[in-house]
């Protein structure tokens, strides 16, 4: 008897468990699609200058706040620098949440794009904060809105 373990037999048991003839590429798209259902909302989907994060209040993070926050990329780099982000309030009158010497660093042009976009979607990014509005839906709700407008 070999003291090895199966894992790819297991992985082959769970899946078929589930749904014995989802190929193992549906698997790893189901995959990345849960890991990253909350998170990053790139320039190309919010249709602004910056990539922002949707900062969940702490429920599934140990966190020391416990507000309805998203952080802003503070430049307009296209590839997501998540030493530059910078915590903005999602509320009615958003706030960069810095204060001193690090609220200096703020690009306040940036601050001013985001808090409008924060002020225009409230809800729908509370929602998204609260876990019951997936991202996938607020893009396509982003996407419905361009054409609506456009």
């Amino acid at each position: 008897m070999s003291d090895k373990f199966d894992f790819d037999k297991l992985d082959e048991e769970i899946k078929n468990l589930f749904n014995p003839d989802i190929t193992d590429d549906e698997v790893a798209e189901a995959a990345d699609n849960t890991l990253f259902e909350f998170g990053n909302l790139y320039q190309h989907h919010s249709g602004l200058s910056v990539n922002l994060w949707i900062d969940e209040s702490g429920t599934t993070r140990d966190l020391s706040h416990n507000s309805y926050r998203i952080k802003f990329q503070n430049n307009t780099n296209p590839k997501l620098q998540s030493h530059e982000m910078i915590p903005m309030s999602i509320s009615d009158n958003p706030e960069v949440l810095l204060k001193g010497k690090d609220l200096s660093k703020v690009n306040m042009r940036i601050a001013k794009e985001v808090s409008e976009f924060v002020k225009k979607y409230k809800d729908e990014l509370q929602l998204m904060v609260d876990q019951k509005m997936y991202f996938d839906d607020f893009k396509l709700m982003l996407k419905e809105r361009e054409q609506l407008n456009g």
